[in-house]
């Protein structure tokens, strides 16, 4: 890498040499062929040219440099969560196998009862960190290109209705959907669709008080279907919100709950919609709390 990248700062020196020797002697000539006004215009539009090849070579540097970190990074996160997943999927084995004999024991003594309280730690700790190690897998899959979107007629009223369903027989929560009596359809992938869903609400209801409400609207114009999340929670500053979908990042109204995560829901949510061809993004509520938006296009 260090060798590639000297190599290219000296064809870049090579080339701006090279146009500066091309100035010289176009100045040359000039003096000689040209009036001064000639000459000024002559070395103002050199000068100009020899800005705008300074200015792609360096984008298109930057930009190989940028393709070439993401690609390494996105390689080692595979080649990471490949490996943890193993001696995760040994550890929760092992720890299941024991929780289940023990669970035999009519009795347990003081010493065995502590033994399973340890045990149950273990065994939640690993699922915990299996989750992330999943999400970070997902992540990296898509990203690559190497899990496909399997595109079939969606009716996504329906798919709001399960999630909603779903959520509330989780949480317990007051889960409300305004949604057309009529089926909204599209040419898209299902389940995708419904992991987008179920991550915002399941968002909402983490940061969100239990005593609150949250509701979500489903509607259609000619182009698009919209799908809604609002919450009522502390809401987002105005400055995280740019940066909700970026890998790893956890805004203020995150960071001050015990919940767990690395901050890649958001982001695999992105990346399933960006590949649908829609867009997601977040907006303040005029009261409290914020509202997450999906729109994907009608074909």
């Amino acid at each position: 890498m260090a060798v590639s990248g000297r190599r290219k700062s000296i064809a870049f020196f090579i080339t701006l040499g090279a146009c500066l020797v091309a100035l010289a002697i176009a100045l040359n000539v000039g003096w000689i062929l040209l009036n001064a006004r000639e000459i000024a215009l002559l070395v103002f539009g050199i000068i100009f040219f020899l800005l705008i090849i300074t200015g792609v070579v360096l984008n298109t540097t930057f930009l190989i440099r940028e393709i070439r970190r993401n690609e390494q990074h996105d390689a080692f996160i595979n080649a990471v969560t490949h490996e943890l997943k193993t001696p995760m999927t040994t550890i929760s084995g092992h720890t299941q196998l024991l929780l289940r004999r023990l669970s035999r024991i009519q009795e347990l003594s003081s010493e065995m009862a502590v033994i399973r309280t340890s045990l149950e730690s273990i065994d939640g700790q690993t699922r915990r960190l299996n989750a992330l190690v999943n999400e970070l897998l997902e992540l990296s899959c898509i990203r690559a290109g190497k899990i496909d979107m399997h595109a079939e007629k969606c009716n996504l009223r329906d798919i709001c209705c399960q999630v909603v369903e779903q959520q509330h027989n989780l949480t317990d929560r007051r889960i409300t959907l305004n949604a057309p009596t009529v089926s909204i359809l599209l040419e898209a992938d299902c389940a995708r669709l419904s992991q987008v869903m179920f991550n915002l609400v399941d968002n909402a209801v983490k940061y969100s008080s239990p005593e609150s409400q949250v509701e979500v609207y489903l509607s259609q114009d000619e182009e698009v279907a919209r799908m809604e999340v609002r919450d009522s929670g502390s809401g987002i500053a105005e400055d995280e919100q740019q940066h909700l979908f970026e890998p790893f990042y956890r805004g203020t109204h995150m960071q001050t709950t015990p919940l767990s995560g690395m901050g890649l829901g958001l982001t695999i949510c992105k990346e399933i919609v960006d590949r649908h061809g829609g867009r997601i993004w977040c907006e303040p509520r005029e009261n409290s709390g914020s509202s997450f938006f999906v729109e994907l296009p009608v074909h």
